[in-house]
């Protein structure tokens, strides 16, 4: 047993009278200084290291905090404090950090140590109970036991006594164990102890996915990220070990049993324990029932392990009893606690003997009569000739190709090497590798998908294409040229298909794939021939993406009504499958999600988004991923919830960090590029939209998207005339031919601001007027706010100003557009304060403000603290006459009066034609004039009319 006592110190019990003050400043001051990586220390000694945050280790305050109040509250009656928990969950852990606290408070005695027999963990292990009274201190005791499942019979009896007769001293014991290891009479005892103890219980369950992501190491893959904490549990043990798989950027993510990578052996240590402390029966049958799977049957274990049945159910008891299977509620029927435990003890097995026991797993299925998919796990790795096993796994692979496609990717590999070279197998061939790009397509292992096309290549060479299959390989080839940013290649390959005269297999599909390559593009009127081929299949999939185009194609083009039509029956469509079904188009579900998205149905398009994130992550379908992130992302941009939109976006970006996968690492770029503009962060997004131009081609409808983040983002670092030219560069032309219609308004109002940031007020007037005219083509409720806003911007009266910027706070208070309301109340402010109403102006700027951060309008927050300034002159210019007038040069005159405006140095140098040094040298010499030190105070001053203007030189003067 380790015991720790502390001897009473003067000082600290002068200052603090009972336990709990002093177990708060401990807490606190470890608290304080924690703001570095520590060790998660598992049950048995496993390690994670995680981020404390200048809190506790990650996930478990609450629990720590809990414990720490016990200490306070052991007066009176002794305390005890529950502590079940799976293995590895963190129970061993907890009572560590929950040591280092309770230690250090004056007069307490703690003692610490581990029921279990062979200790592994932390703390010594416990021979007996010791006499708790010539243990305890002045301030009592502190009794912490861990492993308590793993406890001897003498120590049971121990407990048994001390829980039913506790020693009249000031006692706290804190018991962690695993639920399922308990002895009867301990628990038996714990049940009747209520009446003389004061019980809690904290029973620890797994992370959550927040804390999950806290532990994430640096260079963990975007897959690994988005399923390692539905895959562990949360459970830190698992959690680790699940981490040590992943291959950085690249990773594949492949399951526990598929990958070649190594377990370190610490990160497995405890689980292998485990399996160690099994007799040899035991072991075999443990490791027999991992090959079966996660879930066995006692007949089919006892097959492979070749043992009679009354051997197998002996050593059941004892797996049971050590907690690494549980029986399931089908009779006869187990399953390991976890699939990791099953993936460790897998490993653990002779490789000779794994090849021979999936045979024979092979023989026991099959003379029950299993299905296939349940063979071919078994066929997969024991390998072998014969058109019978490869059959079986194409069977099994087709089962599964959409709800796993990993699995299915492996069983059709296997088959394709199972398959002779002869002539008579090339369209066996050939029909595999077209299935194995699908494949690739759908998890997003393009290079893989190249490599399979370009085997079925050479298998085609000099024959005619025209199996089942070609049409199915040249979408995936279609798919894979779009995937890398590719769209002229992938436009001419569909082309060439649907005009060669046999093309009549798949052409619904191949029309599909034209109008989605060519929707988000220029290619608007191929929506319609696909309309009507999918209507035609009777397949309700196809129906609805092929709706879903063709309500973006209408959009497009500014058909509005049409589009609303034609997005409505994609989504009756698509509320009618069941997520099996669904899993067959999630292309049309983010499809329509977009389309949603532009005709502002914030709230179904997210609906949308997330109903295709959850399918696309349960069927391994991770190409669909990035699409189902950027836009969900999308709507919280809209929404203006940064936070979760940058998150969004990052996942998406950690995805599709693969080669191949250009156009979709761009599409989540542009994301990350609009947020960082939200946010303040100009330089942020200029690198990202720079990023992202330079990932794909112009070519690309991504592209020109991300030449629009770029303007404007140069537009917010004050270079109008490089947002100009972006978005002309964007847009193929002043009248924007190649961009859709929902993005004109966009776009003309970040030409007109930039014309009237350059001065050109004319220019400026005529691209707010293009503004209105896309925004009534378009029709949407949501455009009339923009406009009055643009309106106001170039108006000259103040008057004119304040009734457009009426206009944008009803319009946006209507659609619940916060942002569009705020910067409304910003400009009606504006323009009150110069009418002279200084009252009126700042009950618009405190709406203003509230919008701003209402809605993280970090974009806003600089120019809503420039007005206020400026009010702030206002009012004191209004309450007394400058007692001292300051007088400057015609040029500093004119230059102070701009930076009153809130113009920046290069602004006021281009309305000046000036450079940006003269600009500068010349505030140098009215901040030592004025004797100021800021532009708000420069600002002020003008406000108050404390400076004035030296008056001209006559010629008769000079």
């Amino acid at each position: 047993m380790t015991a720790v006592s502390r001897p009473r110190e003067a000082d600290a019990a002068h200052c603090f009278p009972n336990p709990w003050p002093v177990i708060r400043v401990r807490f606190n001051n470890l608290m304080a200084r924690r703001g570095k990586t520590e060790p998660i220390i598992g049950n048995g000694g496993s390690v994670l290291s995680g981020t404390l945050n200048g809190t506790c280790f990650t996930g478990r305050q609450e629990e720590l905090t809990t414990l720490a109040k016990a200490l306070h509250n052991r007066r009176g009656r002794p305390g005890l404090i529950k502590i079940p928990g799976e293995a590895g969950v963190g129970k061993t852990r907890l009572l560590t950090e929950f040591l280092d606290i309770a230690a250090e408070i004056p007069d307490v005695t703690v003692a610490a140590s581990t029921a279990a027999e062979r200790q592994h963990g932390p703390f010594d292990g416990l021979g007996s109970l010791p006499p708790l009274h010539d243990l305890a201190g002045p301030g009592g005791l502190v009794l912490l036991v861990d492993d308590l499942h793993d406890a001897t019979h003498q120590i049971n009896v121990a407990l048994e006594q001390l829980l039913r007769h506790p020693p009249r001293t000031d006692l706290l014991v804190v018991l962690a164990y695993r639920p399922r290891g308990i002895a009867n009479r301990l628990l038996a005892a714990l049940g009747a102890a209520q009446s003389q103890w004061h019980i809690e219980e904290l029973r620890l369950t797994g992370l959550s996915s927040e804390a999950v992501g806290e532990l994430f190491p640096e260079g963990l893959c975007g897959r690994h990220q988005m399923t390692l904490h539905q895959e562990s549990g949360g459970n830190p043990r698992y959690l680790q070990l699940l981490m040590s798989l992943c291959q950085g950027p690249g990773c594949r993510g492949e399951s526990l049993l598929r990958t070649d990578a190594q377990i370190p052996v610490e990160v497995a240590a405890p689980m292998l324990m485990d399996v160690d402390r099994l007799s040899a029966t035991a072991r075999l049958v443990a490791q027999s029932a991992a090959v079966v799977g996660d879930a066995f049957e006692l007949e089919v274990a006892s097959a492979v392990a070749e043992l009679d049945h009354p051997t197998v159910l002996v050593a059941l008891d004892e797996l049971l009893a050590r907690d690494l299977i549980q029986a399931a509620s089908v009779p006869g029927r187990f399953g390991f606690r976890h699939s990791v435990v099953r993936g460790v003890v897998y490993r653990t097995a002779p490789d000779g003997w794994r090849l021979g026991a999936h045979a024979r797993a092979i023989d026991a299925l099959h003379s029950r009569n299993q299905p296939a998919v349940r063979i071919a796990e078994h066929v997969e790795r024991v390998g072998g000739e014969g058109p019978e096993r490869g059959a079986a796994l194409i069977a099994a692979a087709r089962a599964i190709e959409l709800s796993d496609p990993d699995t299915a990717a492996a069983w059709y590999r296997t088959a394709l090497r199972l398959t002779g070279d002869g002539s008579e197998h090339r369209e066996r061939r050939r029909e595999l590798l077209t299935a194995l790009a699908r494949g690739a397509v759908l998890t997003g292992r393009l290079s893989d998908g190249w490599e399979a096309l370009s085997r079925r290549d050479a298998l085609v060479e000099g024959k005619a294409d025209a199996g089942p299959d070609a049409a199915m390989a040249i979408e995936c080839r279609a798919v894979l040229a779009r995937y890398a940013g590719r769209y002229t290649e992938a436009r001419a390959m569909l082309h060439r298909a649907l005009n060669r005269s046999d093309a009549t297999i798949g052409s619904t599909r191949l029309r599909l794939a034209l109008a989605a390559t060519t929707v988000w593009d220029t290619g608007w009127d191929w929506s319609e021939d696909a309309l009507l081929g999918a209507v035609g299949s009777g397949d309700q999939m196809l129906q609805s993406l092929a709706l879903a185009i063709h309500a973006a194609a209408a959009l497009a083009k500014g058909a509005s009504a049409v589009s609303r039509r034609s997005a409505s029956e994609a989504a009756q469509l698509i509320e009618q499958q069941t997520d099996d079904q669904l899993a067959h188009g999630l292309d049309a579900v983010w499809h329509l999600g977009f389309v949603e998205l532009h005709l502002e149905r914030r709230a179904q398009a997210a609906r949308r988004f997330s109903r295709g994130l959850a399918l696309s992550k349960a069927y391994g379908q991770w190409q669909s991923t990035i699409p189902l992130l950027v836009g969900l992302g999308s709507v919280h941009l809209r929404q203006r919830h940064l936070e979760s939109a940058r998150s969004l976006a990052e996942q998406a970006i950690r995805l599709a960090q693969s080669p191949g996968c250009e156009d979709l690492l761009a599409m989540a770029l542009t994301l990350r590029a609009r947020t960082a503009l939200a946010e303040g962060a100009v330089l942020n997004s200029l690198a990202d939209s720079r990023a992202a131009c330079e990932a794909v081609t112009p070519d690309s409808p991504t592209w020109r998207q991300a030449r629009l983040a770029q303007a404007a983002a140069r537009l917010a670092n004050d270079d109008p005339a490089g947002c100009l030219a972006a978005v002309l560069d964007a847009g193929g032309g002043p009248t924007l031919p190649e961009l859709p219609m929902w993005d004109h308004p966009r776009a003309h109002d970040l030409m007109g601001r930039s014309e009237l940031a350059l001065g050109r007020r004319a220019e400026a007037r005529t691209w707010v007027d293009r503004h209105q005219a896309a925004a009534e083509k378009l029709g949407l409720p949501g455009g009339a706010g923009p406009v009055a806003m643009a309106r106001a911007r170039v108006a000259d009266d103040p008057a004119e100003v304040l009734a457009h910027a009426l206009e944008a706070i009803d319009a946006g208070t209507a659609h619940e557009q916060v942002l569009e309301a705020g910067t409304g109340h910003l400009l009606a402010s504006q323009a009150l304060l110069a009418l002279g109403a200084p009252a009126g102006a700042e009950k618009h700027l405190d709406a203003a403000e509230a919008a701003v951060a209402g809605c993280a309008a970090l974009d806003l927050a600089p120019r809503v603290r420039e007005l206020r300034a400026e009010l702030h002159a206002a009012a004191v210019a209004t309450a007394e006459p400058p007692a001292e007038q300051y007088m400057l040069s015609q040029r500093e005159f004119e230059i102070a009066r701009l930076v009153s405006q809130g113009r920046t140095n290069r602004q006021i140098a281009r309305q000046l034609d000036v450079s940006h040094k003269t600009v500068e040298t010349h505030l140098g010499r009215i901040f030592t004039k004025l004797n100021v030190s800021s532009r708000a105070e420069i600002a002020s001053m003008v406000g108050r009319s404390s400076v004035i203007a030296r008056p001209r030189r006559t010629a008769a003067a000079r």
